[in-house]
């Protein structure tokens, strides 16, 4: 592929997403350990008012300032997605329960932490997704924003990982992964509501007992365990559960995708219509495409070729 296509990405403010924006209806809430920091943490999740977005906001430091979910707050973490606010504040861990507020088309939430990282919870979306089904959805009657459009590719490399972000006519999350105990597995799943939480919710990290071992012997992945990761010692699985599904690691690869996509527009809006392809990329390389598309030139609305702009319904659309 050429280096030397003019990538860009711009956001169309003329072109309203067709849908109303979503809260939770009551807050609600849980405690559980944060993988990397294994610190015990209480987080809850709280309506908040139409245009706002998702915000995290750190109830253990005095007159801590809400931190946007947006990638420019993303600072340099090579195994999670790392927020830091304006005062400092760092949430680490973010990805899945952003994701999960996607999967459930929620567009306007606060979340508060008494601790430095989002509780790991069993390691998938899927309780943050139980969570916000019992707290309810709510219409707020404000249109989404608009939704951004990726014009050109853009694409980032790391040795054998890569990440590609590219327009497309049928949006979907493509992720490739090698793990020695299962060999290459491949998962690609359209970007439609019903389709993305059906086959991302449940999909958990999984990880090398003896990388486990090595790291927490240095001080890392405190809080892993098999009840948040899906601990390979050879070709099977130690957890009681085993494997959700036979490429589970590929379709955390795709949640990843997900979280990373909800972090590009940072305002209340949808996804974007785009083919997001990933092979051996965590989040260190995912927030480094996320930067990479940010920092380039936007194209005035009337330069966008009109196959880059968004005809799909955005994601959480339909409301119950």
């Amino acid at each position: 592929m050429s280096k030397n296509r003019d990538d860009r990405m711009v956001v169309l403010a003329s072109e309203p997403a067709p849908a109303v924006q979503r809260t939770l209806r009551h807050p609600i809430g849980c405690v559980g350990v944060g993988r990397h920091s294994g610190a015990r943490v209480a987080l809850t999740l709280h309506p908040a008012p139409a245009g706002s977005g998702i915000s995290f906001r750190r109830t253990d430091r005095a007159g801590a300032l809400p931190v946007p979910a947006a990638a420019r707050h993303l600072v340099p973490s090579e195994h999670a997605f790392v927020l830091v606010g304006e005062d400092g504040s760092r949430i680490a861990s973010v990805e899945h329960v952003l994701a999960a507020l996607a999967l459930t088309g929620i567009h306007n939430a606060l979340i508060e932490l008494n601790g430095p990282e989002v509780p790991a919870m069993d390691g998938s979306a899927q309780p943050f997704v139980f969570l916000i089904e019992c707290a309810g959805v709510a219409s707020q009657d404000v249109l989404c924003a608009s939704r951004p459009c990726i014009v050109d590719a853009v694409e980032v490399r790391r040795g054998t990982a890569w990440a590609r972000l590219a327009p497309a006519e049928q949006p979907s999350l493509v992720s490739t992964v090698t793990l020695p105990e299962l060999g290459s597995l491949t998962h690609r799943v359209a970007l439609r509501p019903e389709a993305l939480r059906h086959e991302l919710a449940a999909a958990r990290h999984s990880a090398s007992l003896a990388d486990i071992v090595a790291g927490q012997e240095r001080g890392l992945w405190r809080g892993v365990s098999a009840r948040n990761t899906v601990l390979f010692d050879g070709p099977t699985p130690t957890n009681e559960e085993g494997l959700r599904c036979a490429d589970e690691p590929a379709r955390h690869g795709n949640l990843l995708a997900l979280a990373a996509l909800g972090l590009l527009g940072g305002q209340p809006g949808g996804l974007p219509a785009v083919e997001l392809v990933t092979e051996e990329a965590g989040c260190g390389l995912l927030a480094e495409l996320l930067r990479r598309a940010l920092a380039l030139p936007a194209r005035p609305a009337a330069e966008v070729p009109a196959e880059a702009l968004p005809v799909r319904e955005p994601l959480g659309a339909r409301t119950s």
